[in-house]
């Protein structure tokens, strides 16, 4: 489904979408909880459930450093009907991680969006099932739950998180950046894609009184923003995850 509005603006610059694929980082110093020597204590996996249509089944990972810089490292976009596949995809995914020498023993930061049905609670059951060790998700779904309630508040954060981390140069893709879904270029593609389209959609008010709407989306002219979303929720995860105290003794783990 298309959004309409009043006026649009394009949320991330065409020329910071294009330094951020060209910013490709060669290692993963420590990230900002883990002390000394190499590697990363923690990674970011989002998942962003399809929600019915042309819309597909998104995952977005991303490590921090020290410096506070931002590190990309995979993403997924599948289409399927079958909710096993799309676990399958999630548990692949955290494996092809820490096949990675620096995130063999990261802990996986789990932000799964909540808006639809049960999705976080199936996925935690199918980590379970599948032996998928030193994991924690997120709970800030509705009332606390485990998941990730994505508010219209909360997608303007999001957008202007990404935005600012664009503006200021500090994030790239890791050197190794994959995807299981296509290939590593197909995917940096579709994501390019799904920034340079995403925009900001004012629409008047409807009352003299009234104020104006804005919403944060890139299902303009029927195209998917599915990738660009996983990406703006594992961001503003990860910054939930080392800021807010209820997360303190994961962050020491």
């Amino acid at each position: 489904m298309g959004v309409s509005a009043d006026s649009t603006q394009r949320a991330f610059p065409s020329a910071d979408v294009d330094s951020l694929l060209k910013r490709v980082y060669p290692g993963m110093p420590r990230d900002s909880f883990g002390g000394g020597g190499g590697g990363a204590s923690h990674v970011v996996i989002s998942v962003d459930p399809a929600g019915g249509g042309s819309s597909q089944f998104a995952v977005f990972s991303l490590a921090q450093s020290s410096t506070g810089s931002i590190v990309c490292l995979g993403a997924e976009a599948l289409r399927t009907k079958d909710v096993r596949d799309t676990h399958k995809l999630v548990v692949s995914h955290i494996q092809r991680i820490r096949s990675i020498p620096e995130f063999e023993d990261a802990v996986a930061v789990l932000v799964l969006e909540s808006n639809l049905a049960f999705e976080a609670q199936h996925l935690m059951h199918a980590l379970n099932q599948t032996g998928v060790r030193r994991w924690v998700a997120l709970s800030e779904g509705a009332g606390g739950s485990v998941g990730w309630l994505t508010t219209n508040e909360r997608k303007e954060s999001m957008c202007f998180q990404l935005r600012d981390s664009l503006r200021v140069g500090c994030i790239g893709r890791h050197k190794a950046f994959f995807s299981l879904s296509q290939t590593a270029g197909d995917m940096l593609k579709m994501l390019a894609d799904e920034m340079r389209n995403f925009c900001i959609l004012v629409e008047p008010p409807k009352t003299p009184f009234g104020k104006q709407k804005k919403t944060y989306s890139g299902k303009v002219g029927g195209r998917n923003d599915d990738i660009i979303i996983a990406m703006q929720l594992a961001i503003t995860g990860c910054r939930c995850f080392h800021q807010n105290e209820k997360y303190r003794n994961f962050r020491d783990s």
